[in-house]
């Protein structure tokens, strides 16, 4: 019998990021991500690229 679930991504996202904010970032970052309909991950990860383009 075939495996049932997932395929398995050719780039897995392996690491996991914590990151503790105060109650005015938290509350800044929502009301960023409602305004443009995101969501935190991809905040973070727009945030990252920006930061590696910089450094081009």
């Amino acid at each position: 019998m075939a495996r049932m679930g997932r395929p398995k991504s050719d780039n897995p996202r392996e690491y996991k990021i914590t990151v503790r904010l105060t109650e005015e970032e938290y509350l800044n970052l929502k009301r960023h991500i409602a305004k443009d309909n995101l969501t935190i991950a991809q905040v973070v990860k727009q945030g990252i690229g920006d930061m590696l383009c910089k450094d081009k």
